[in-house]
């Protein structure tokens, strides 16, 4: 069963196996107030900021920044735009420590449990685990050759 994001619907969370080489990708990034007035235009410092409203899974769904509403992915890309992508995901909670907002959140933001990296540490497993991700798509062709383009067309 999926999820209801602003957004609209996640896909199912399943556990991915073959992405225990990433862990569950612990992250913090720090902001001060100034920087996320200058990220969200506001015309005064950042005074408070919490997540008002969570999905099913515990992602931020809406902040409340100085008491305006905020969708959280417009946060997240406010900030990613101006700072870089520091908060990687919508999984996080955020304290004040000192002069600073710090979010301290897990995973890299699909929410779904799959990873490209883990697919890594074993490049004959891709097939395999493209299968079980993709049910009904057939995959029993002859694994592609490096270098070859298995669309036929022009590289």
């Amino acid at each position: 069963m999926s999820e209801a994001s602003p957004m609209g619907a996640y896909l199912p969370v399943k556990a991915d196996a073959h992405c225990v080489t990433r862990g569950n990708d612990h992250w913090r990034a720090a902001f001060t107030a100034e920087q996320l007035a200058d990220a969200l235009t506001l015309k005064v410092p950042a005074m408070t900021v919490e997540v008002s409203e969570r999905s099913a899974s515990g992602r931020a769904n809406y902040l409340v920044v100085n008491g305006r509403r905020i969708g959280a992915n417009q946060f997240q890309s406010a900030l990613g735009n101006r700072f870089g992508w520091q908060v990687k995901s919508l999984l996080f909670d955020v304290t004040r420590v000192g002069e600073k907002f710090v979010f301290a959140g897990r995973g890299r933001g699909h929410g779904v449990g799959h990873c490209n990296p883990g697919t890594t540490p074993d490049p004959d497993a891709q097939p395999r685990i493209s299968a079980r991700r993709a049910r009904g798509v057939d995959h029993s062709g002859p694994p592609a050759q490096a270098g070859s383009n298995p669309t036929g067309g022009a590289r």
